[in-house]
């Protein structure tokens, strides 16, 4: 799997629901700072490969995740994991 070239930082609110999740995209130098309204469809029309790092309110990191379609690995793994993204250091391709 190819990694995209875009860098997003999510700030989790008080939820770990999408639609509360500040994100800041960096790509080729310029930031866009997404509104909360905006985050759901914002994350889930980013392309597969896409890593997203997530960090807690007081800046602590809660893993990279990656954006991929569940049709490319073992989905039943991930749990509680958010539809569509898996962390990055568990992620395994099912050929």
């Amino acid at each position: 799997m190819q990694f995209k070239a875009i860098f997003v930082a999510a700030l989790i609110s008080a939820s770990p629901a999408w639609a509360t999740f500040y994100c800041q995209v960096k790509e080729g130098g310029t930031e866009l700072m997404e509104e909360p309204s905006a985050m759901s469809e914002a994350l889930l029309a980013l392309p597969c490969g896409t890593v997203v790092s997530l960090f807690d309110e007081d800046g602590d990191t809660k893993g990279a995740w990656v954006r991929v379609a569940f049709d490319n690995i073992d989905a039943g793994r991930w749990g509680a994991g958010l539809e569509g993204w898996v962390l990055r250091d568990r992620l395994e391709i099912c050929g």
